[in-house]
């Protein structure tokens, strides 16, 4: 069977190996439900029915080794990210945890895929931080449903602000200046109706008057 170890020696595809990172995470949480405590040395990781999992795990584990090994699985990542400029496979769960505590921020790690998939405040907070009994899978499902609630909350921000922009129907309409030009045309019009209709009304109730009085005399 090939060990993690022997898998590692020559996967250089940081997506691959998140991949599979994301896989053995998710074996340790089954192994440790069962009440199993394991063995997260590369060496002892083997890929079998496509999938690696633990090849010596033991009976009866407490939350100190749950946490030690989810630190364990933590730094077998980052030493594994570390080791991809140089080609050169490093296992860091041979390296003291406070020693990585310290030294954590001046190492050169793989950024490409680290920071694009926050994974790297994953390996801070379990290493440096020492919050070690948060499972990477875990983490993951957490930080998709924060994202999805953000977006939620952009689209809702962004709706709301989209209805300020619509006008209000019980408003008053603002008031518009009329042009000077339009004004005086209008006084010009009115002007010439005073002139022309007014004369031409009198005269139409004249002769009305003067028809009925006629009408009257010969009654």
């Amino acid at each position: 069977m090939e060990t993690l170890e022997q898998y590692l020696s020559y996967e250089k595809n940081p997506e691959n190996i998140r991949t599979r990172f994301i896989e053995i995470d998710d074996v340790l949480e089954t192994f440790h439900k069962k009440g199993y405590k394991v063995d997260v040395r590369p060496s002892k990781i083997v890929y079998s029915d496509g999938v690696f999992v633990f090849s010596n795990f033991y009976e009866g584990i407490d939350d100190a080794e749950r946490r030690k090994e989810i630190t364990d699985l933590a730094k077998l990542a980052v030493g594994t990210y570390y080791s991809l400029p140089s080609g050169q496979f490093i296992d860091y769960t041979k390296v003291s945890t406070e020693y990585l505590r310290q030294n954590y921020d001046a190492l050169q790690m793989d950024d490409s895929i680290l920071k694009a998939s926050d994974d790297d405040t994953y390996y801070h907070d379990v290493i440096v931080d020492g919050k070690d009994g948060v499972y990477y899978n875990n983490y993951l499902i957490a930080l998709r449903e924060s994202q999805s609630r953000n977006r939620t909350n952009t689209k809702t921000v962004v709706k709301s602000l989209g209805t300020l922009e619509k006008p209000n129907s019980t408003k008053e309409a603002p008031e518009v200046a009329i042009p000077k030009s339009v004004l005086d045309s209008n006084k010009k019009q009115a002007a010439f109706i005073d002139i022309v209709f007014y004369p031409i009304l009198l005269a139409i109730f004249a002769m009305v008057g003067y028809a009925i009085s006629v009408i009257i005399r010969v009654l």
